[in-house]
Order: C-alpha cells, then sequence, then structure tokens
C-alpha cells in the first residue's frame, strides 16, 4: 500500500487510528449478525482496536462470544494477514485511506474472506489530518455512489465466480 508506512509511524504514536468509529455502527452490525446467524467475525483495518478492550467488549454486544480476527497492517500486533474465511467482515473508516487504484482490489477481498455478510462504512469528505507532505489523510474522496458501485460490483463477481450473493451494507460515515 501507498502510505502504509506514514499510516505505521501515525500508528505507533498511540494518537491515531483507535477503532473507536466503530461503536457508530454497533446495532447495524448486530442486525447483520442475527440476520445471517454469524459466529465467526474478521475486523479489516481494526486501528488499535480499543472497542474490543472495552468494559463491555463491542463483540460482546453483538452477541459474538470470541473476540474477531483483528488484522490492521498499519499496527504491527494485528498485520498477520488473516488465512480462511470468516462469516462476516467489518471494515469502517478504513477505505478513504486507500488510494484510488488500490480499492477494486481491497473490496473485492473483503469479499473474499466473507461467507455471510460485509459490513463497511466509508468517509466521502476531506478528513481533518494530513501527512507530512501536505496529503489528505482521505487519500481517496469520492461521492457515496462511488463507492456503492465498487461495493455491487465485488458482489457480482463473487456471485458470477464463487456462486455466492452476500449481504452487504455500506454506510456513509458522517
Amino acid at each position: 500500500m501507498k502510505y502504509l508506512e506514514q499510516y505505521q509511524a501515525l500508528a505507533a504514536t498511540g494518537k491515531f487510528f483507535r477503532g473507536s468509529s466503530l461503536s457508530q455502527h454497533t446495532k447495524d452490525i448486530r442486525k447483520l449478525i442475527d440476520k445471517t446467524k454469524s459466529t465467526t467475525l474478521l475486523d479489516w483495518g481494526c486501528g488499535a482496536a480499543s472497542e474490543y478492550r472495552a468494559a463491555i467488549p463491542i463483540h460482546k454486544k453483538w452477541g459474538i462470544k470470541q473476540r474477531p480476527t483483528l488484522y490492521d497492517p498499519a499496527f504491527e500486533k494485528f498485520s498477520t494477514r488473516p488465512t480462511g474465511s470468516f462469516h462476516g467482515v467489518i471494515c469502517t473508516d478504513v477505505l478513504e485511506h486507500v488510494p484510488e487504484e488500490e480499492v477494486d482490489a481491497l473490496v473485492l477481498t473483503l469479499f473474499d474472506y466473507a461467507e455471510r455478510f460485509v459490513f463497511a462504512s466509508v468517509c466521502c469528505r476531506p478528513a481533518s489530518k494530513f501527512f507530512d507532505d501536505g496529503t489528505n489523510m482521505h487519500v481517496t474522496v469520492k461521492p457515496y455512489q462511488w463507492w456503492k458501485d465498487k461495493f455491487e460490483a465485488a458482489n457480482f463477481i463473487q456471485t458470477d465466480q464463487h456462486g455466492k450473493s452476500l449481504a452487504w451494507v455500506l454506510k456513509e460515515s458522517p
């Protein structure tokens, strides 16, 4: 990933990418889990995973006993790419940090890991934070419909290649 070293340096400070935006989506994720009867989850781009270490971990609020598999290449602790597949894949406030030329591959990856659903949120406006060179941290700022089209295409490819159509939800982050 083009900006990975910069994200890793920021993550190492402990001031960025806490993973707390996940809590905005608790109810929507719970609905998907219940609807699909999911018990195994992958949080792709979990950040520091703060919501999983809360007094009541977020996965308990979802009715999931086992903590999801956590992956985030910016955090050494979570940088081992997962293997296998999961009932559900969650990816919140990550996609806008991915260069446009890498978006299609990442969205397909999310669908490839999922057996039953994909939940994602994306911010469609510039961030208030910048890299040292002045580049906005939201390196891909596109309208919601652009992102939705990416998810529809990924689901179509999944259905065509693997014969499975997944439940998926894409939310625009505030």
